[in-house]
């Protein structure tokens, strides 16, 4: 079929909703048969404990025989293995239908097999996805792997009849549909659940959501209700929840407290755990030295397995607050330490000042030693909140101080002012130095919670004080102290000895700075929350306060002077915006991810992955555009308390939280880590949803 003529899309992603998640690792190639396969077979794909088999008539998945299934896969008590075979078979698709690899991969497939050669098959290519041309009258289709999950496409020309469209779902005991529109599948020992379609057309300005639903017929076949639309324009699906995941011990408590991930979708999260049985994988640190120790965990970005976890403490109370990955996979990490023999190595400071210190720790790319780790403080209370590292590897960490003595070097403010400073430490790659070392802050109170830095190793940090001598500079966005608390952005240059901009951000209530993101143009991203209703806008999503305290996502042109846009995000109740992720895709297109948690029952959402907040309170994970318009914005939690701590986002497009949760409902994938609660309360999650758009 010409592609000039397309007209519309139908994202079903029905794989992509159920067999791979259901199925282990997603394939992200389809290899051609040679004569390896039945001659039915035109395209396979491996995945692991699973096959796709692709064939004129559609598509069939079987899972291998003797692969054991995952806890909370609803096993039946008779059996713990499992094998099954679901097919798509495309009912009154032309049998004829030509079916081509596109994109051709470097790699080729060989089958050795056997002492006879010419019984050998070899040379076979490798496709990213596979075209199905005119499976029905104008109407083509696409199977491909989309950020590691199975998908197709049913592309509708000019004059095509969705009405034509019937799959027969075969090899499942049972098939209904829910209250939903959902289609569960039962079979052996599992259900398997096709999420209702989400169809809508995009324009320059405005998505129009096009409803379209399921039709599910006696005889196993389903078809497509869709509404009219405007065949002038491609329709598109809403975002994937790619994997939840419970991460914790049964033996007792943890958050994940911070949360990044790497370019490739790999997730890093890092919190306190006080379990005894935390999950470890090729560990630094195997065992828990105190009551409550940090941990960091790598999740593979399928969500399945950890790549690494760790404990990481001493007999004391330890908790990770702040982690930051570089180029070469070497995780950062900061928080606090109540422990006087904390895990050190190569350390700058090889004792504790005070009570409660600081620490700073670097692990190797396989989470299995220590490059470094140190304490970091002086004799009062010193807590690292978060940390940020450039492309030499040398590590920048903000947070607060209340001691007179904490370690500085070339500092733009040499003493501490206050009751509390925010201090911001850079330190060289290795931790064998100080580049420099800072407070910031004014005679009251300052507290810094969030760091990023930009390509040219200068420091975004902010936080929020009540001091009104605050360091300011002259032309900053807002110089005076406006409420009881505001929040603050400061920019440092990159040997911490001079402000480039610091401003106050708030209103006639209280603000705070939580985190901050920046992007290739230097504009820094903030979110926190806010409970005045004249905190300054520009271009909101939301212009008004709508309760008590909501969320709010400003963004700040290089110089710290002009609001490129600000807005409100929340309900009429309560919301709080812990983490900010920050994407450049192309020229000045910036997208930010933001989580956090919510109370309100009318929390703004916009092509939610969940749109109700079954707990009273949920956690809730919002994409803004360029110009700060909602793309998507979701409730995401069980019955109980849920709250996201940490944002990360990888190359593609696709957003990484973590958190905690109390909910023994947690809404997890079928083939994560952990699908079950390991414990009753409070246990870490991480997520990741994938945006086609």
């Amino acid at each position: 079929m010409n592609r000039r003529f397309l007209i519309a899309t139908i994202f079903l992603a029905l794989a992509s909703r159920a067999f791979a998640h259901d199925y282990g690792k997603l394939p992200m190639s389809f290899e051609e048969n040679g004569g390896q396969a039945n001659r039915q077979v035109k395209f396979q794909a491996r995945g692991e404990g699973y096959q796709v088999f692709l064939t004129p008539g559609g598509a069939t998945i079987a899972l291998r025989e003797g692969t054991k299934l995952r806890r909370g896969s609803h096993i039946s008590s008779a059996s713990a293995y499992q094998s099954d075979a679901l097919g798509l078979e495309f009912v009154g698709s032309d049998p004829g239908v030509k079916i081509v690899g596109e994109g051709q991969l470097p790699g080729r497939s060989n089958y050795l097999i056997g002492s006879d050669p010419h019984r050998w098959h070899t040379q076979l290519r490798n496709y990213s996805r596979v075209s199905y041309e005119a499976i029905y009258p104008s109407t083509d289709l696409e199977f491909y792997g989309n950020a590691r999950e199975l998908e197709f496409d049913l592309v509708l020309a000019p004059g095509a009849d969705p009405n034509a469209i019937k799959i027969k779902l075969t090899g499942a005991q049972e098939l209904r549909l829910d209250n939903d529109g959902n289609i569960v599948l039962r079979t052996s020992g599992r259900d398997i659940l096709l999420r209702a379609p989400f169809v809508y057309q995009k324009s320059i300005a405005s998505r129009k959501r096009i409803p379209a639903q399921f039709v599910l017929s006696s005889a196993n076949e389903i078809s497509f209700h869709i509404a009219a639309y405007d065949a002038s324009k491609e329709l598109v699906i809403d975002p994937v929840l790619s994997y939840a995941t419970y991460l914790g011990g049964a033996t007792a408590d943890e958050f994940v407290l911070n949360l990044t991930a790497d370019r490739t979708g790999n997730a890093y999260a890092v919190g306190s755990t006080c379990s005894t049985d935390f999950p470890t994988s090729h560990p630094a640190q195997p065992a828990a030295a105190g009551n409550c120790d940090v941990f960091v965990s790598k999740l593979d970005p399928t969500g399945t397995h950890l790549l690494y976890s760790t404990y990481l403490g001493g007999s004391g109370g330890d908790t990770a607050l702040g982690v930051a990955v570089d180029r070469f996979g070497n995780a950062y990490v900061t928080g606090q330490t109540f422990s006087s023999d904390f895990p050190l190595k190569n350390a700058l400071q090889a004792h504790s000042g005070g009570d409660v210190e600081a620490f700073v720790a670097e692990l190797n790319p396989t989470g299995s030693k220590l490059v470094y780790s140190t304490y970091l403080g002086g004799s009062g209370f010193d807590n690292g909140l978060d940390i940020a590292v450039d492309r030499d590897g040398s590590a920048a960490v903000v947070g607060e101080t209340n001691s007179t003595n904490f370690p500085t070097r070339k500092p733009f403010q040499g003493s501490l002012r206050g009751s509390f400073n925010a201090f911001i430490t850079k330190l060289k790659p290795g931790g064998n130095g100080l580049v420099y070392s800072t407070y910031l802050g004014g005679t009251g109170e300052d507290h810094g919670y969030g760091i990023a830095l930009d390509n040219f190793a200068n420091a975004y940090v902010t936080g929020f004080t009540n001091s009104s001598d605050f360091p300011t500079t002259r032309h900053a966005l807002q110089r005076t102290l406006e409420g009881g608390f505001d929040a603050f952005a400061a920019k440092l240059n990159s040997q911490g000895s001079a402000l480039l901009y610091s401003t106050y951000l708030g209103g006639v209530a209280d603000e705070n700075g939580l985190d901050v993101g920046v992007d290739w143009f230097g504009s820094a991203h903030l979110t926190g929350q806010t409970c005045s209703p004249d905190f300054p806008t520009r271009n909101p999503a939301q212009a008004s306060l709508n309760g008590g305290c909501n969320a709010y996502v400003s963004r700040l042109d290089p110089t710290g002077s002009v609001l490129i846009y600000s807005t409100y995000l929340g309900g009429s109740v309560f919301d709080f915006a812990r983490g900010i992720a920050t994407q450049n895709v192309l020229g000045p297109l910036v997208f930010d991810y933001v989580g956090g948690f919510t109370c309100s029952p009318d929390f703004p959402l916009a092509r939610p992955v969940q749109s109700t907040a079954p707990g009273g309170c949920e956690a809730f994970v919002a994409k803004l555009g360029p110009f700060g318009g909602i793309v998507y914005s979701t409730y995401l939690g069980g019955s109980d308390f849920d709250q996201v701590h940490g944002v990360g986002v990888d190359a593609l497009g696709n957003a990484y939280v973590g958190g905690g949760t109390c909910s023994l409902d947690f809404p997890t994938t079928p083939n994560a880590f952990q699908i079950v609660a390991p414990g009753n309360c409070t246990e870490g999650f991480v997520a990741k949803i994938t945006d086609p758009w």
